[in-house]
């Protein structure tokens, strides 16, 4: 478990070391700010995904329970879907029509 904690671990670093330069390029070209909170929700959206298949893939691969599964993966990747699909509304790239 230690050893899947470390990869998590080394993948969060490499985003936040990708991160800087796209910071840079977007202030560079001077991208408005709806182009960015519909980038941000791409990626809370990819981010999310990435958390639901790797919960999943570890419960069949290291047999964790279903409550770790739930409580872990699926539940903290659901909310990053959330604030992912609220990014791209507020950017207008989704269109959400309430009835």
């Amino acid at each position: 478990m230690v050893k899947v904690l470390l990869k998590v671990l080394a993948i969060g670093v490499g985003g936040l070391a990708l991160l800087f330069p796209v910071i840079y390029l977007i202030i560079y070209f001077n991208i408005s700010r709806d182009t960015l909170i519909g980038i941000l929700g791409i990626g809370s959206l990819a981010v999310s995904l990435f958390i639901i298949v790797f919960g999943i893939a570890l419960f069949f691969k290291a047999s964790i329970s279903k409550f770790s599964l739930l409580r872990s993966f699926l539940s903290t990747g659901y909310f990053v879907a959330g604030i992912g699909f609220w990014n791209l509304i507020n950017a207008g790239w989704l269109n959400v029509t309430f009835i």
